[in-house]
């Protein structure tokens, strides 16, 4: 079947719009494999929290009032991270 000159025309014009794209995600793979980027899951996401979190921690000297000033939340957020990363404190009085 002979296509119209016309269609002939849209059918390449598709096809340079289908290598284009083709041609950004092949760009896009290469900067998130080559340059180092990564997709962030959930969990990876949380273990970043945790780990900011006890850093921040470890360096105010096991100081939870002031891990909180630091990071720019509540008392009872930090108490509540460490609840959920399974982290018990010295003094349990403290909560």
């Amino acid at each position: 079947m002979k296509y119209s000159k016309k269609a002939e025309a849209r059918k390449r014009e598709r096809e340079k719009e289908f290598l284009a794209v083709k041609k950004e995600v092949a760009l896009k793979k290469f900067e998130l494999e080559y340059l180092g980027y990564m997709v962030i899951s959930p969990q990876k996401l949380d273990d970043a929290k945790k780990n900011h979190v006890l850093k921040i921690y470890i360096e105010n000297g096991f100081n939870a009032t002031q891990t909180a000033k630091v990071l720019g939340v509540s008392q009872k957020s930090i108490y509540n991270y460490f609840e959920k990363w399974g982290f018990e404190f010295a003094n349990p009085s403290c909560m």
